[in-house]
């Protein structure tokens, strides 16, 4: 079996504060602390923007040895496609310093629901993947749910070591649907978005409304042999909740660590769910 890596997309949301942060916490000390229960974390800035590696020396000198960051590949190549070798190398020296403190877990590319299966839009993920997978495994996320089951997609992303990102979404038609897919036996993955109705699902992106979902004991369960049988196929499985408004991610990570039988961070149990929050 191998290890599997519970987290959020994010942490530096303020609504955390007085549920997860302590109400003395500052922004600056928002990793510092997540560091210490969590052992991963997405960086979601970096879909924004491009990094600086004063930005990701910063935020690795705040958390301890074997933290891993997983880091979201900037819009510029996975929304608007504009692969060049200057923006590349502008991205990867950003990142140097968790790849150099072993901190760096992969990356993560999310593409859009305009994306949909093409053998251009194929090949495009192969270039990118290209430019990116000497530093670090690259992993998919599809947003459409015309990818699914065509073998000859996945054939391809196992032949590129290209991890493939299973998905619980809203259950709207053209949206993916849960699966247990491994396209690497070097790393899986896992994202929880919630399970919001169409209306809300199609607000803008930076509607807080999107995530605004709790999952339920039994939905988590759904997805219990699914991590188990992940984590049998590959060497890191990672387990990421983007539900992230009101602290709903914190929580069902923790649920989700405990229904897995998943230490957060060694030496820290699952078994009382209260030390985890204030």
């Amino acid at each position: 079996m191998g290890e599997i890596r519970i987290g959020t997309s994010g942490w530096s949301y303020r609504e955390w504060k007085g549920v997860f942060y302590p109400n003395s916490a500052k922004p600056r000390e928002y990793l510092r602390f997540y560091s210490r229960k969590f052992s991963c974390v997405e960086i979601d800035s970096t879909y924004y923007r491009m990094p600086t590696s004063r930005m990701f020396d910063l935020v690795s000198a705040k958390t301890p040895p074997g933290f891993i960051f997983i880091v979201k590949i900037p819009s510029l190549f996975t929304h608007h496609r504009r692969l060049s070798k200057a923006a590349i190398k502008i991205f990867k020296n950003g990142i140097y310093p968790i790849l150099r403190e072993g901190k760096l877990g992969g990356f993560l590319a999310q593409f859009p629901y305009s994306f949909k299966k093409s053998a251009e839009n194929l090949e495009y993920i192969g270039s990118l993947a290209t430019e990116l997978t000497d530093f670090e495994q690259m992993f998919v996320e599809f947003r459409h749910s015309s990818w699914e089951g065509d073998e000859s997609i996945l054939d391809y992303m196992r032949g590129m070591n290209i991890g493939y990102v299973n998905v619980d979404l809203p259950k709207i038609p053209g949206l993916p649907t849960p699966t247990s897919i491994c396209t690497s036996d070097k790393g899986s993955y896992i994202r929880f978005h919630g399970r919001v109705d169409s209306k809300t699902w199609w607000k803008p992106a930076e509607s807080k409304d999107r995530y605004a979902y709790k999952y339920k004991n039994n939905e988590l369960m759904e997805w219990v042999p699914r991590i188990k049988e992940l984590s049998s196929r590959s060497k890191s499985t990672f387990v990421m909740f983007n539900n992230h408004f009101g602290g709903y991610s914190v929580e069902n990570a923790i649920m989700c660590a405990a229904l897995t039988g998943t230490a957060l961070k060694d030496g820290i149990s699952t078994s009382s769910l209260d030390d985890y929050f204030l």
